[in-house]
C-alpha cells in the first residue's frame, strides 16, 4: 500500500508539486506519467525514502518510507529519453534501442577520455622507469 496525502515538495523556490494525493492498494499496479520536471522521479524517491516531503503524509505499507525502503520492490524508473519517446507514440522496443545506443555512446566517450588522458599525461608524470617525477 502506498498513500500520499497532501504531499508538498519543493527545492529552494521551485515547487515540484503541492497537495499531491493518491492511494495504491497492495498488489495493484499504477503508472506515474507526466512531462519532464513534473515530479515523477521525485515522487518515486519519496516512496523509496530518498527524499522527504516538506508537508503532507506518506505511507508505504503502513510505514514511513524511511523505514520501508527495502520493502518497496518492483518500481521502474525509465530514463527521460525513453519516457519521451514512449509518450510520443514510439514503440517501446525502439525507445529501448535508442537508450542502449545512447548508453553505449556514453561508455565509449568516457573510455576514450580516460585512455587519452592516461596516454597524454604519462610522459609528463612518469620517468622512463615508471617512477613518479619530482615536482622540482
Amino acid at each position: 500500500m502506498i498513500q500520499f496525502e497532501n504531499v508538498h515538495l519543493s527545492f529552494d523556490t521551485e515547487v515540484i508539486f503541492k497537495k499531491l494525493s493518491f492511494y495504491i492498494e497492495t498488489g495493484k499496479h499504477a503508472c506515474i506519467a507526466g512531462p519532464s520536471g513534473s515530479g515523477k522521479s521525485s515522487a518515486l524517491k519519496i516512496i523509496q525514502g530518498y527524499l522527504v516531503p516538506g508537508q503532507g503524509k506518506v505511507l508505504v505499507k503502513g510505514l514511513n518510507p524511511l523505514l520501508a525502503t527495502m520493502s518497496v520492490i518492483g518500481l521502474i524508473s525509465l530514463p527521460g529519453m525513453m519516457t519521451g519517446q514512449i509518450l510520443g507514440g514510439a514503440s517501446p522496443v525502439i525507445a529501448i534501442k535508442y537508450q542502449v545506443m545512447i548508453m553505449l555512446a556514453i561508455v565509449v566517450g568516457c573510455t576514450l577520455t580516460l585512455v587519452l588522458s592516461i596516454l597524454l599525461s604519462k610522459n609528463k608524470l612518469f620517468d622512463d622507469f615508471g617512477n613518479v617525477k619530482s615536482l622540482g
